[in-house]
């Protein structure tokens, strides 16, 4: 018989309620029991998971797989909720069956049903989980289940990376899509520091799937550097791709002043900033990969050139390259770059390595020539080329066909030759490409009897309507027919009818001038020289009218 005083409790009111939370959706908790419960979202909610409570928890602190304690108020209603789960890091030391994993101190934990393995974020399945990973488990305090599996850290051998997207992330830009047209997803990373780091953009498979579902172009944003993706790119993920990893690898590459190989090997090519590699692929949790190297949609890429990186260069030489792994030589793309915010836009079907370049390119027979300047300007915007690797042939002749490439390629235009339907110009003629966009596009036209005239010398009357056409297009600003003003040139009566309010209009905007003697000379030929400057001219005069 026990003697002297004895510990007891007087309670009142209903005893705590408790049981493993399995989920909480819409204010209601579910536990592992069956068993739900409807609360309010202002309930009282202390959250343990670990040393201290969680300051002003609520519902939504609550993880998965954490024991509850709830109290019940006069009125029947939930007034109180404990929650307590623990925590345990480690490094996965072996995985046994479908749900058992061993920890390096030798602590055997077994998965609850339901349970969640998370890198980034986002889910993957328990045979994806990689030996040696770092992971913070949570655990459930009574029943010592793990809940959920978190990647801190992947071995070196592992083909997975930490994914910087996350599933939430995905969500938020797709919600916001509604409004930009466009799901917007960035990363950091990459040169914002000056360093050379490579990043890689990572999600899962199930992911790109709703991506491509969703339907909206996906721009993925990194310091320096936009990738434009057509929804339609991520619809070539299928079955066999499930439970793997897509995985976009961004390299940047420093290499200094040094001259890059191109296609024109008396070409010097010298980059600004540094150069980027993007290589897309699909990643199997064995390690496995497809390097996805060319995209059946057009892929927009953007690189922004650091402030200053264009110190000591012609602007007007920069161009987007694109470094062929067939021929090892930097390909031209455009000359689509904006001094004033040191972006460089195109539009590739290939990933790979590209740069934003200054060209110089030079003839041995323009030294010393007056169209010097405006002649290297134009061969390293790849308007214009030589007769010869070495000479320019600035004083011959230049014909229709060769005034329509250079124009087309001033503007920046696609040569597609299957708008040529002139009888003297097959679609497989050398500027048929240009011909067809030029006649496309309103530029250019032919003769009234079918033909267009691709050898045929142009005249100056003919270049004067064609530059007309030039400055109009995509042109915001209106310029005003206007006819030439009385005594202009004093041979105006031999302009055509048809060109003189071109002639004007394109004398009074600076692209032409006359030849001396105050004589325009309508029917006279136009040279190589005489071209190229006056492409540079309305390479400069768009610049300044847009």
């Amino acid at each position: 018989m026990v003697k002297g005083p004895q510990p007891f409790a007087l309670v009142y009111g209903t005893l705590p309620y408790h049981g493993t939370i399995k989920e909480i959706k819409d204010n209601t908790l579910t536990f592992t029991s069956g068993e739900s419960l409807k609360v309010s979202s202002n309930v009282n909610v202390r959250v343990v998971g670990g040393d201290a409570p969680l300051k002003n928890a609520g519902l939504k602190d609550i993880p998965a797989g954490a024991e509850g304690y709830l109290v019940f108020g006069t009125d029947g209603q939930v007034s109180h909720i404990d929650a307590l789960y623990t925590t345990v890091n480690s490094q996965v030391q072996s995985k046994e069956g479908t749900n058992q994993l061993i920890i390096f101190d030798g602590t055997r934990w077994t998965l609850a049903e339901g349970a969640g393995i998370f890198v980034g974020g986002n889910a993957i399945k328990w045979s994806e989980l990689p030996i040696e990973a770092e992971v913070k488990m949570t655990v459930n305090p009574v029943t010592a289940r793990v809940w959920r599996v978190d990647i801190q850290g992947l071995p070196n051998h592992s083909p997975y990376v930490p994914l910087p997207i996350s599933e939430r992330e995905v969500r938020q830009a797709i919600e916001s899509s509604k409004n930009t047209g466009k799901v917007v997803l960035a990363a950091g990373g990459g040169n914002e520091t000056g360093e050379d780091k490579p990043v890689t953009l990572a999600f899962g498979t199930a992911l790109a799937a709703e991506l491509y579902h969703y339907g909206r172009p996906v721009e993925l944003k990194l310091p320096g550097l936009s990738v434009e993706v057509p929804a339609a790119e991520f619809g070539r993920i299928g079955q066999s791709e499930q439970g793997a990893q897509l995985q976009i690898r961004v390299t940047w590459q420093s290499v200094g002043e040094q001259s890059l190989p191109g296609t024109d090997s008396l070409m010097h090519l010298r980059p600004v900033g540094k150069l980027v590699e993007v290589r897309p692929a699909i990643v199997w949790p064995d390690g496995s990969q497809l390097v996805v190297s060319q995209s059946k949609n057009p892929v927009k890429v953007t690189i922004t050139s650091p402030i200053g990186s264009t110190a000591g260069l012609n602007v007007q030489k920069i161009g987007a390259y694109r470094f062929s792994e067939m021929t090892r030589q930097w390909e031209f793309i455009n000359n689509d770059y904006n001094p004033d915010t040191g972006k460089s836009g195109f539009t590739v079907n290939w990933f790979g390595k590209f740069g934003v370049l200054e060209a110089s390119r030079t003839f041995s027979d323009i030294t010393g020539h007056w169209a010097k300047p405006h002649i290297e300007i134009m061969a390293a915007r790849h308007v214009v080329r030589g007769i010869t690797p070495e000479a320019f042939g600035p004083n011959e002749i230049v014909t229709r066909g060769q005034f329509t490439a250079m124009l087309v390629r001033t503007l920046g235009l696609p040569e597609d030759p299957k708008g040529v339907k002139f009888s003297d110009m097959p679609q497989d003629y050398w500027c048929a490409g240009a011909v067809g966009t030029g006649v496309k596009m309103g530029l250019v036209v032919g003769y009234s009897n079918g033909a267009f005239g691709p050898n045929d010398p142009i005249t100056r009357e003919q270049m004067a309507a064609m530059l007309v056409r030039a400055i109009r297009f995509n042109s915001h600003r209106v310029i005003p027919d206007s006819a030439p003003r009385p005594g202009l040139f004093a041979d105006e009566n031999t302009i055509a009818p048809w060109a003189r309010t071109s002639v004007s209009i394109i004398v009074q905007e600076g692209l032409m001038r006359g030849r001396g003697e105050n004589l325009f000379a309508p029917k006279a030929l136009t040279t190589r020289a005489e071209a190229a400057t006056v492409m540079a001219r309305l390479l400069e005069y768009r610049a300044n009218n847009k």
